[in-house]
């Protein structure tokens, strides 16, 4: 499947419903071209308000994308209700793991981190793929 912004928007509005109590605005949505991160939530800033990025580097069974929204909807949702985890655990602590237990109860397994053995179901887009120069070359 490939994910696209009305996706993203569609599936936010219901699990916005079924997970967040309706609480949360419609973010905008950006399409990143990154292999390394699967999602980000970007807290409003000056130059935009909330925002949820994902990548589109990746082809796989719709389950991994809505996996990854609802991930970053719990980031939104704990900047949104003012109840964000501090310290070295900022990001993914007791907090994030609290309400991602009692989504998980849907069978979901959303964590900190995408287990290993999804990675390697997932598949990569060709256009994504970059190439290393392994031996130097000289320029003349």
């Amino acid at each position: 499947m490939k994910l696209t912004i009305e996706y993203l928007q569609i599936h936010f509005a219901k699990y916005n419903e079924k997970y967040f109590y309706s609480k949360l605005p419609m973010p905008s949505f950006e399409l990143m071209n990154t292999v390394s991160t699967l999602g980000c939530y970007c807290p409003p800033t000056k130059e935009h308000g909330h925002l949820i990025r994902m990548t589109e580097a990746y082809e796989e069974k719709e389950r991994f994308f809505q996996k990854t929204l609802i991930h970053e909807m719990i980031h939104y949702y704990l900047n949104y209700i003012g109840d964000n985890d501090t310290g070295w655990a900022r990001h993914h602590g007791n907090n994030f793991m609290r309400e991602a237990d009692r989504i998980n109860k849907d069978s979901w397994r959303i964590r900190r981190l995408c287990f290993d053995n999804e990675m390697r179901m997932v598949r990569l887009i060709p256009t994504h793929v970059s190439f290393r120069v392994t031996t130097p070359f000289i320029v003349t």
